[in-house]
């Protein structure tokens, strides 16, 4: 039983082909190519993942439901009179926790500046919003913007920086929960925000030790109770819902016809998933994203590297034994069978890596296997019409 299983399993053609694919993907991965005619292909795909598909067309709008804890404001365009007064109002309500994702930098009037920063120390539950530049390559830390104005920091609960871990005009995956600064550890406006409201769900998330955490994008912004300014600052209209409740106010738009690309980023809910055109969440939105995982520790959980990695070596050497069987035995019609098990294969594949993710929020990275299905036929027909005719002691091996 068991030499009829190696006999079956372990082929030497097989082990050849498949360690003559992998050095032809280490090659080529090896070469940074940037050829022109290749431009169209790779600004359309070259951010672009399978999960991506789960996320904006598995998930059924009708079946998420509404998040309850988390109230986004939309300040439009604000000025700190405004916001002092939407502060004051907010306030009166009594929520958890306000996270003010707009950058105060500098003096503007120092009568507006004081009564705005008097708002914020009523009740120590104001979270503000700061950026950390350069990042000193030699000691291994960022430094933090230093324009904030510093009589709203004394004021606040805390500080957290609302960068996200996104190259220009590239989808917003993960978020680095804190980062080393010139002033110390710093965390993000998100773990902030979270902390103020349920720190055992921060710690939870330290615990995890990890230094970023891919963003399980699970709501997207008419699934957050949403005000307007407008509504916030009417006298007559009833905020008693915010109560005990995280509140974000950002930046959420002027009108319904006006996409501003200032403060939008891709992220993998974009139902235009290729050639994307616009982003479609913006950044206050994610950030409810990010403290919706952290309250729920919805985490995504990432295959480790080297077990994703053996996976899709075994899974090209099987495919080599029975694509190889194929040739041996079916050699007029091999290349439509050959084609055809590679179609049913992907289809699989992609439901496979879709049920995972969508389901257990397990993340399978298997592009390198599914290049070395691709690889395969042409790599028998190479061995078996070039290299075994030319190496007799290939030809000796069973």
């Amino acid at each position: 039983m068991i030499k009829r299983f190696i006999h079956i399993f372990f082929q030497p053609h097989a082990v050849f082909i498949t360690a003559l694919i992998w050095l032809f993907i280490i090659l080529l991965n090896s070469i940074r190519l940037n050829l022109h005619f290749l431009d169209p292909f790779n600004n359309g795909l070259k951010d672009y993942e399978l999960t991506d598909i789960a996320s904006s067309r598995f998930r059924d709008p009708e079946d998420i439901m509404l998040r309850e804890d988390i109230v986004l404001i939309n300040s439009g365009k604000p000025d700190r009179v405004r916001l002092q007064q939407m502060i004051e109002r907010l306030q009166s309500f009594e929520p958890a926790v306000i996270g003010i994702d707009i950058l105060f930098e500098g003096d503007k009037n120092p009568d507006s500046d004081t009564l705005l920063a008097k708002a914020f120390a009523q009740k120590k539950n104001i979270v503000l919003a700061t950026r950390l530049t350069d990042y000193n390559q030699e000691k291994d830390v960022f430094e933090v913007d230093n324009n904030l104005n510093p009589l709203f920091l004394e004021n606040a609960a805390a500080l957290g920086y609302v960068n996200f871990i996104s190259k220009d005009l590239r989808t917003v995956r993960l978020v680095s929960p804190q980062e080393k600064t010139d002033q110390g550890i710093a965390e993000a406006f998100a773990v902030q925000i979270t902390n103020q409201y349920s720190p055992q769900a921060v710690q939870d998330l330290k615990k995890r030790n990890k230094a970023v955490e891919r963003i399980n994008y699970r709501t997207p912004q008419d699934r957050f109770i949403t005000y307007d300014y407008t509504q916030v600052i009417d006298s007559t209209f009833d905020l008693s819902y915010i109560k005990n409740k995280i509140i974000l106010l950002g930046f959420l738009g002027v009108d319904d016809w006006s996409i501003p690309v200032k403060d939008r980023f891709f992220t993998p809910l974009n139902a235009d998933y290729t050639g994307k055109t616009l982003p479609d969440m913006y950044g206050l939105v994610i950030h409810a994203n990010i403290i919706t995982m952290i309250l729920d520790r919805t985490y995504i959980y990432d295959v480790p590297a080297w077990m994703g990695r053996l996976i899709e070596i075994l899974f090209c050497y099987f495919n080599v034994i029975f694509i190889h069987w194929i040739y041996r035995k079916f050699p007029e019609p091999f290349h439509g069978i050959t084609r055809g098990v590679q179609i049913l294969e992907f289809i699989l594949v992609f439901l496979l890596i879709s049920v995972l993710f969508h389901y257990f929020d397990i993340r399978l990275d298997f592009a390198t296997g599914i290049f070395a299905l691709v690889l395969i036929y042409d790599f028998v027909m190479i061995y078996e019409s070039l290299i075994v005719n030319r190496f007799k002691w290939l030809q000796r091996l069973t």
